[in-house]
């Protein structure tokens, strides 16, 4: 089994709107792990609990905590592409 990655500049969007879209990608079986730009040292950080949205990252290279509520954050998802997976992503 082959799999595709696709590396593009990441993309952090309001939390308040990254949790209503895990919370459905969640409900329709999917894993889903926080990711999100180290305020510190501008690293890209994914969460190590899956399906767990935080407020405050912390940056386990240089031990910054970013405010997520303040720049955002998006998300990585993990799952097989079921129909009700498929509707979600719609």
């Amino acid at each position: 089994m082959s799999s595709l990655h696709i590396k593009g500049k990441p993309k952090n969007f309001p939390l308040a709107e990254v949790i209503p879209a895990c919370r459905r990608l969640v409900d329709a079986g999917a894993t889903i792990y926080q990711k999100w730009t180290c305020g510190g040292c501008g690293r890209r950080v994914q969460g190590n609990n899956p399906n767990m949205i935080v407020e405050m990252g912390h940056c386990e290279e240089c031990g910054h905590i970013t405010d997520l509520k303040k720049t955002g954050c998006n998300y990585t998802l993990i799952g097989e592409l079921t129909p009700e997976l498929m509707r979600v992503l719609r």
